[in-house]
């Protein structure tokens, strides 16, 4: 969790790198849900070209 500012808060939900010297804690479950929403988006994005609609 990062703070930066009183009343906003961001989660970090991807992993840090592996040659990281400090470890980034994060929660694996919404990692999981981000990549799926993110491929979901993907695949709406490729459908909508190929309908021919702009």
């Amino acid at each position: 969790m990062v703070s930066f500012e009183a009343h906003h808060t961001l989660w970090i939900t991807f992993p840090g790198r592996k040659n990281r010297k400090e470890e980034i804690v994060y929660d694996q479950e919404e990692y999981k849900k981000r990549g799926l929403i993110e491929r979901i988006f993907g695949k709406l994005k490729e459908n909508h070209r190929l309908d021919g609609t702009v």
